[in-house]
């Protein structure tokens, strides 16, 4: 019993021992584990630089905390050097190496992890980087508005398996992370000509354009970094048929005439400066269109105009051509009655002067007179002649009969066409002189230089 009770009394010590030596609730004994939620990465891990100055890469950096980048050669410029979070990272060499190959590591760090990146520079006095392509030429020329032409001379053992061009608006150093024209037909060694053309590129804007090489080892670059300004692009090509066009003033028939376009997918638009004049239209389409113009009747008396603006559209670029339109006025009415006088009068006369253009021809024009009617008209006494006329001085003698000495008389001229009677915008009065005793009637000799007639209706 004794024996049962010692060994019970041991195991409560060793318990209680135990018990004291594992930490507790309040402090005392050993500290809690931590586990590092701190991520950093960064793609590539290894960067070649040319030998020369101003050569630049950039590296794509993931991270969840803060980071310094340390262990940076003084042959390399690194930016941004600290920082939180994803960042870019832009290395450039910032002098040129003249000497053997060399390389540094560089140690990326948070507070608890750290990755290395690679970093090498080639030398003038030693062979490429083992494994690398080597771009010995490259050159870029002839820019048009969708691209441009471009050589490129390399080796590479192992073979390349894509070459070609970067380029970039932005980065002064391109590289294969911008936008790049490529090859990838493998090759251990070639002068490569070829033209980069894409539908992207702006008119007007300058790129940054490097060559490149790339095989199982990585890629190399031309050591000359070349601009080229990519020009505005060409205006499509514009001929027309006809430079003018001429309408009577009552003409209302269509007329045409064609464009001839370049490229074919051009637009083409026409528009009338005056659409009084006239309206356009455009039919057709590819190299050939047709314009109609359809005029209207000019009823005004003065002549007018209109232009024409053709304009093809292709590439943002515009071309135009016009052509002149031109209507006669419409001169056709009544004649027009310009001057008019009387003079000369005897007891049994007067004379009479008018002038008038008429359009169509005035078919019977003369003078109308009235002793009672202070604006005489063909309804009244007038004299006449009915030679057809599109206009004239007429010079002539009243004469007839029904003239009485000493009575003053009141006299317009006028003028008749199809289109009605117009009568002078003055009215004369002429008197008569009194009868001499023993003289005879006048009327019974006409004046033979107007083959005129004295009629009353």
């Amino acid at each position: 019993m004794k024996k049962k009770q010692l060994f019970r009394g041991s195991l409560l010590a060793m318990a209680s021992l135990f018990l004291m030596g594992c930490p507790g609730d309040d402090g005392g004994g050993a500290d809690d584990v931590t586990i590092s939620s701190e991520q950093i990465m960064v793609s590539p891990t290894t960067l070649d630089f040319s030998s020369a100055a101003g050569a630049q890469e950039r590296v794509t950096l993931t991270a969840n905390c803060k980071w310094t980048i340390t262990n940076i050669p003084n042959w390399l410029i690194v930016n941004p050097k600290e920082g939180s979070g994803n960042a870019t990272i832009t290395l450039e060499t910032a002098v040129q190496n003249t000497g053997n190959e060399r390389s540094e590591q560089l140690k990326i760090s948070g507070l608890e992890r750290s990755v290395t990146m690679t970093v090498r520079q080639r030398g003038d006095g030693s062979s490429p980087s083992a494994g690398l392509p080597v771009v010995s030429a490259f050159s870029v020329s002839n820019p048009t508005s969708t691209g441009f032409s471009m050589s490129l001379t390399f080796t590479s053992n192992p073979e390349a398996t894509e070459y070609g061009v970067c380029f970039s608006s932005a980065n002064t150093v391109p590289t294969i992370r911008d936008t790049k024209a490529i090859v990838n037909t493998p090759s251990t060694g070639k002068t490569f000509t070829g033209n980069v053309n894409r539908d992207d590129f702006q008119a007007g804007a300058t790129y940054y354009v490097r060559g490149f090489v790339t095989n199982i080892n990585g890629t190399s670059y031309s050591s000359n970094v070349l601009t080229v300004t990519i020009p505005n692009a060409a205006g499509p090509s514009l001929t027309l048929s006809t430079s003018a066009l001429s309408f009577a003033a009552d003409e209302t028939t269509n007329r045409t005439f064609t464009a001839t376009v370049s490229p074919t997918t051009a637009s083409l638009t026409a528009q009338s400066s005056n659409t009084a004049l006239c309206t356009v239209s455009v039919t057709g389409a590819g190299a050939t269109r047709t314009i109609t113009v359809t005029p209207k009747a000019n009823t005004a008396t003065s002549q007018r105009t209109a232009v024409i603006t053709v304009t093809a559209m292709a590439n943002g670029q515009t071309t135009s051509r016009t052509v002149n339109v031109t209507q006669a006025g419409n001169t056709a009415g009544a004649p027009v009655i310009t001057a008019f006088s009387v003079s000369n009068p005897t007891s049994s006369s007067f004379q009479f002067s008018m002038t008038f253009s008429a359009n169509p021809d005035a078919t019977l024009y003369g003078v109308c007179y009235s002793s009672v009617n202070s604006t005489p008209t063909l309804s009244d006494y007038y004299t006449y002649s009915s030679s057809s006329s599109s206009g004239r001085t007429l010079n002539g003698t009243v004469d007839h009969d029904v003239l009485v000495a000493g009575t003053t008389y009141y006299v317009r001229a006028f003028a008749q066409n199809t289109y009605g009677t117009t009568y002078s915008s003055n009215t004369l009065m002429v008197t008569l002189q009194s009868a001499s005793p023993n003289t005879p009637n006048s009327g019974d000799n006409p004046t033979p230089n107007v083959p005129s007639r004295s009629v009353k209706k």
